[in-house]
């Protein structure tokens, strides 16, 4: 399934994307690694091996056959016809054995030359395929569209950075990224989870924030291929140093500890992100833990906690113009806006069911609009505290699980529902009219959004893990067959083979393990 998709911006992606280049500390935190499941899988061999060796013994030991000679003697075969091939069936044994072991001997020594030769050529092969990769097929062109997908099959979680080529109208995953738990948001940020310098503001770069199941929120460089940890976290777990994504087995152990978090974590799920564009070392987040927080992504810490819901926080975002004014929705059925400057003077909004999604007008800034589970979709003037709505409409049957607009079309809008439809909608005047409707066969549909960077491309995504991408101003939504079950499954046993390959350099370890 796709839980969340989100555009990076047009020139925003590096060119030719680098290539992971491990850090001495992930050296020797990997080799670590390694050695200690080598040390595990011998352990567990030996211990096999000797409840084996007694379970023989005293299977030698109890069971006799008719003579009252051990079993192995097979003296019940001297009784039947073949009388020769019973006696040569004993006698014969000990000389194969013997045999067998000298042959064993030979070829063992064989194969060690072999495998020496052939751990040597399958080195010299991955550096040749390092040598092999064409610019041309990892390069993002000025005119190409990138946008970034969470997706989950399997109990295997990734991000897939896909590019879309306009002019040939085809898409395909870039690169991918391994995720350690289930992916709930995301939010695109050009700023560098490093220290601000002063002088020169925050460093440019390509990063997206991801919130999963777990308290904290990862940030991703999207500019860096096959890559194996964060390049930070804001919040979660105060020792999670070694990444799930590369080391499943060891953090299975470390589970069994208790869990300290960060100061300023939240407490449970990250279910909302937000990204400020003009503020842009700032990033919002709203919480299971049913508080909105404020980070500061170049300090990774948190600068202020908001309290004002008593319910999950399904959505946070920031408003276009007055850029340090927030708005959150719960399933309190609530409505908080504020500004970040006075965070305990907030106004509230009422709505008749739990909200999915909220977004801003881009257009009209001082109008939010909600989008709830029970199909309907309202609009409130935020600058009237508890004002009655602009406009309420059922736009859905059933749950509206994700509201966008169009950035260059004023008041265009699209709704996806549970109902595996996507409808477009015009705004004007605060009288909404459903422009079309459109089942996606996709699925139920969880995510979706327009491209900053278009009028009217939209991407969706939904349970079916099949991204569509529709040109509103056509009317064919056209969905990609590189998405489907078994190519995705192709590319997830590539990914865990790459990631086996990195720790089998390191640390010499034949097999990996998929989280």
């Amino acid at each position: 399934m796709i839980s969340a998709l989100i555009w990076v911006p047009k020139g925003a992606s590096r060119r030719i994307p680098e290539k992971l280049k491990l850090t001495d500390d992930e050296m020797k935190m990997l080799s670590e690694v390694a050695i200690e499941e080598e040390e595990e899988q011998s352990a567990m061999e030996e211990a096999m091996e000797a409840e084996d060796a007694a379970a023989e013994a005293q299977q030698s030991q109890d069971e006799k056959d008719s003579t009252g000679l051990p079993a192995s003697f097979k003296m019940n075969d001297y009784d039947k016809e073949d009388d020769d091939a019973a006696i040569r069936n004993y006698i014969g044994a000990g000389a194969g054995a013997i045999e067998d072991d000298e042959e064993e001997d030979e070829v063992d020594g064989m194969a060690s030359d072999d495998g020496n030769v052939a751990m040597q050529d399958e080195e010299n092969d991955d550096q040749d395929d390092e040598l092999d990769i064409d610019k041309e097929d990892v390069e993002i062109r000025p005119t190409d569209s990138v946008v970034v997908v969470a997706s989950t099959e399997e109990n295997f979680s990734n991000l897939e950075v896909q590019v879309y080529d306009d002019e040939n109208g085809a898409l395909y995953v870039h690169h991918d990224i391994n995720l350690p738990a289930f992916p709930l948001c995301m939010a695109w940020m050009d700023c560098a989870p490093v220290p601000l310098d002063p002088r020169t503001g925050p460093v440019d770069g390509s990063f997206v924030a991801v919130g999963t199941f777990k308290p904290g929120i990862e940030i991703w460089d999207l500019n860096v291929m096959d890559v194996l940890e964060p390049s930070a976290t804001l919040g979660g777990e105060q020792d999670d140093k070694l990444r799930d994504v590369a080391m499943p087995k060891m953090l299975k152990r470390r589970k069994s500890c208790k869990t300290v978090l960060q100061p300023g974590s939240h407490q449970d799920s990250v279910m909302a992100l937000d990204w400020n564009s003009s503020h842009r070392n700032m990033l919002a987040s709203g919480s299971a833990d049913s508080t909105v927080k404020v980070w500061d992504i170049t300090t990774q810490k948190c600068l202020y906690t908001i309290a004002h819901h008593s319910n999950k926080v399904q959505s946070v975002r920031w408003n276009p113009a007055e850029t340090t004014v927030l708005a959150s929705a719960s399933f309190d059925r609530k409505i908080v806006v504020l500004d970040g400057r006075q965070p305990d003077a907030f106004s509230k909004f009422q709505l008749s069911a739990e909200v999915e999604s909220i977004a801003w007008t881009p257009h009209n800034p001082s109008t939010i609009v909600a989008s709830a589970e029970d199909g309907v979709v309202v609009g409130f003037d935020v600058r009237v505290n508890g004002s009655t709505p602009l406009f309420r409409f059922d736009a859905h049957a059933s749950a509206v699980s994700a509201i966008s607009f169009s950035a260059q079309v004023p008041g265009l809008m699209a709704t996806a529902g549970v109902d595996k439809t996507v409808k477009i909608w015009d705004l004007k005047d605060n009288t909404p009219v459903c422009v079309i409707s459109k089942e996606m066969n996709v699925g139920e549909l969880f995510t979706l959004s327009f491209y900053q960077d278009s009028p009217f491309m939209l991407g969706v995504g939904g349970s079916k893990g099949v991204l569509a991408l529709w040109d509103t101003s056509e009317n064919e939504a056209h969905l990609f067959g590189c998405h489907t079950s078994s190519a995705k499954s192709l590319r997830l046993k590539k990914s865990v083979k790459r990631r086996r390959r990195v720790v089998k350099k390191v640390g010499k370890v034949k097999k990996g393990t998929k989280h």
